[in-house]
């Protein structure tokens, strides 16, 4: 029977940091994709300039939609880092985190204010329109965004997530405390 438990813990290490990689480094760069398709329709700049309309404001809405739940995944996939090292320490990465869930919040409730949805029941489908008094309101969510993934940034690497502060780490010392304060 193949055992399944790690060598080492430099091999729990190493694992953890393909978890971050997958799930919170991949979803931060998504980010970045999804915010040029919500300012301009589309990541390709000939698609920007030669989609109609319609095509660009739905791309555009749904992008920001995208980006709000890319954002609550990253912060879903790092809650467990965080809250384990609340335990040891109150955390105050864990604290930012749940400001920042509170403004994505925000942006919710302002984008459905920002388009209008309008159905075509004879070829099955709806578009959404983004009418120019509405624009400022989505230029409004974008930029909200842009700042909330800036603001993200920080705790995320506070608590190494993005960039390591060492590269010696005893994850035993870690178990223990977490194991004698928890």
């Amino acid at each position: 029977m193949e055992d399944t438990q790690p060598s080492s813990p430099s091999n729990v290490w190493n694992e953890s940091k393909t978890y971050v990689t997958a799930k919170i480094m991949y979803r931060l760069i998504e980010c970045d994709s999804l915010i040029m398709t919500a300012i301009y329709g589309s990541e390709d700049l000939n698609d920007s300039y030669n989609l109609p309309k319609t095509l660009k404001d739905t791309a555009r809405v749904e992008a920001v939609k995208r980006i709000l739940d890319t954002l609550k995944m990253i912060i879903d996939n790092s809650y467990f880092i965080l809250r384990a090292k609340d335990k040891i320490e109150k955390s105050e990465e864990l604290s930012e985190i749940e400001k920042i869930e509170k403004r994505i919040e925000e942006v919710e409730e302002v984008l459905e204010g920002t388009h209008s949805i309008i159905d075509d029941p004879q070829r099955q489908i709806y578009r959404i329109e983004i009418t120019k008094d509405n624009e400022a309101h989505l230029i409004l969510c974008i930029n909200t965004l842009r700042k909330i993934i800036r603001d993200l940034m920080k705790p995320l690497n506070d608590a190494d997530l993005i960039f390591s502060s060492s590269d010696e780490i005893d994850l035993d010392e870690i178990k223990k405390q977490l194991i004698e304060g928890g």
